[in-house]
């Protein structure tokens, strides 16, 4: 499944009657799970919004000819990480440099 096609059927997942927000109240274990269920479909849907717009990125740089070019840096991506992540933006060193600052 595409991710527009995984987004959909999670917004719809999250917007139907029977999810924990449409409740007005709804107590004990079955509230807290709803809730959870409920978290994990908001940090699904946030994580497939910002691999959407990484490719959107991606296919802006492809259009404008800096597609595999190091947004940091200025150096070459790389072939092999191209092929593992497409819309890779950062070399290696920049990506260490990005996740470090970020604290992961």
């Amino acid at each position: 499944m595409d991710l527009l096609g995984r987004e959909g059927q999670l917004r719809a997942r999250l917007a139907a009657e029977d999810a924990a927000t449409a409740n007005t109240f709804v107590a004990g274990v079955e509230g807290g799970a709803a809730a959870e269920a409920d978290d994990e479909v908001i940090a699904m849907l946030h994580h497939d919004d910002a691999e959407l717009a990484a490719v959107d990125a991606a296919l802006a740089r492809m259009a404008d000819g800096t597609y595999g070019w190091c947004t940091g840096c200025g150096e070459e991506v790389g072939v092999a990480r191209l092929k593992a992540l497409p819309q890779a933006e950062l070399c290696i060193a920049c990506q260490d440099v990005a996740e470090h600052r970020r604290g992961h």
